[in-house]
């Protein structure tokens, strides 16, 4: 049917061995990893493959997360437990470079015993820090995955110190980790 994606080949904490590469993460090549998301897209025609399918994959030797298409990837037949993807500690990662222009960061956070969430921030015409947030409530992106919206003041800079700031207040947390995580847009 059209619009609609074919089969994944592989599933959620499926263990992945690294086959090949198109272009980019020759370096893994070899190494396991861990499907932790999947994302359909359609396949632009310089590919020449038929992939239909982006992976997110985290390297635990390296502590990395990538992102990979399915003919890169081969199954290890195996499958580690949600909770071993769990968070310890409050993280979070940004995708792009702060700078003194900045008006819209994304990234993602994970709070203790959960999986990773999506945020963005923007810098709009409000008062002060506002969220909608699954950090207190059941609000969630169309691919499932759970995430905040923050809208903060045209006036505040959106840098780091801002992320930290808004993250404790909204979530409780003041002991965020900056990590390099995974690709927001793929979870979202």
């Amino acid at each position: 049917m059209e619009g609609q994606p074919p089969p994944a080949r592989f599933g959620r904490f499926e263990r992945v061995l690294v086959v090949g590469y198109l272009g980019h993460h020759a370096d893994l090549v070899g190494r396991s990893g861990v499907v932790l998301w999947r994302d359909w897209f359609v396949r632009p025609k310089h590919l020449p493959t038929d992939d239909r399918w982006m992976y997110l994959v985290y390297f635990a030797d390296e502590g990395i997360y990538r992102t990979l298409l399915e003919s890169c990837l081969q199954s290890e037949g195996c499958f580690d437990a949600e909770a071993d993807h769990l968070a310890n500690r409050p993280e979070f990662s940004l995708d792009i470079i702060l700078d003194e222009n900045t008006v819209y960061i994304e990234g993602t956070y994970r709070l203790p015993g959960r999986f990773w969430e999506v945020m963005t921030f923007q810098r709009t015409d409000v008062p002060s820090l506002r969220h909608r947030a699954n950090c207190g409530g059941p609000w969630e992106w169309p691919s499932g995955i759970a995430g905040t919206i923050f809208s903060v003041p045209r006036n505040v800079k959106l840098d780091r110190d801002c992320v930290r700031r808004a993250l404790t207040e909204a979530c409780g947390y003041s002991d965020w980790v900056e990590i390099s995580g995974p690709d927001s847009m793929v979870l979202r």
